[in-house]
């Protein structure tokens, strides 16, 4: 029957904006540890890239010219240049998040929270292990193409 409306009175205040610049992570480091963390993954996308075009190539069966244009496409030294960045840029980029972990997600074991020095290790550990795995199958020649 009756319809109510809520009318609000125009305000003459003007709401506040802080002006935010460019720059503003340069002004604390860890802002710009934080932004340098952040900006690795644009080195970790390219090596993904890059690994996607050689497996594409290497699917491609019995042409192996696309395969040998990617392998010398990545015997180039600018390519070179961006991997190595780009291996620093990730290994930084895994240890401030294995440094993060502990912080960001608490396990418990019977009521009592894990220490963040065992969390870390373990990761490291992991990581060791994935990597000696890796390295021992690409040198033994288990995967071929």
């Amino acid at each position: 029957m009756f319809e109510v409306t809520k009318k609000e009175a125009p305000s003459k205040r003007k709401p506040f904006n802080r002006p935010v610049e460019a720059n503003w992570w340069t002004r604390k480091k860890f802002y710009t540890l934080y932004m340098l963390r952040e900006s690795s993954v644009l080195f970790a996308m390219l090596f993904a890239l890059e690994l996607l075009a050689g497996m594409i190539c290497a699917a491609t069966g019995n042409d192996k010219s696309c395969l040998v244009s990617w392998i010398n496409f990545m015997a180039a030294w600018p390519v070179k240049i961006v991997n190595v960045v780009g291996l620093f840029a990730v290994l930084y980029h895994t240890y401030t998040w294995f440094n993060l972990m502990p912080k960001a997600q608490r396990l418990m074991v019977k009521g009592e929270p894990l220490p963040g020095s065992f969390v870390k290790i373990s990761l490291y550990g992991a990581l060791l292990i994935t990597s000696l795995v890796v390295v021992a199958v690409a040198s033994l020649g288990l995967l071929t193409i």
